[in-house]
């Protein structure tokens, strides 16, 4: 069996082939090495207050240009 390459597949196939072929590592590893590739993902404290958390959110839809009419 040839296996797909991982490299050209988006996050969403290379996540359903996981899902399907569980038992490929080599899939596996690549899903999570994309994952923590993520450069767009950003880690907050679950500490924060409400208003602090409204900045959070204003200042991602501002930068993200994100229309929430």
């Amino acid at each position: 069996m040839i296996k797909p390459d991982f490299i050209t597949m988006n996050k969403e196939e290379l996540r359903q082939y996981v899902i399907q072929n569980q038992d490929d590592k080599d899939a596996f590893y690549q899903y999570v090495d994309r994952l923590k590739s993520n450069s767009n993902q950003q880690i907050y404290s679950h500490s924060l207050c409400v208003n602090e958390t409204e900045k959070v959110i204003a200042n991602y839809v501002k930068n993200n240009q994100i229309n929430v009419n």
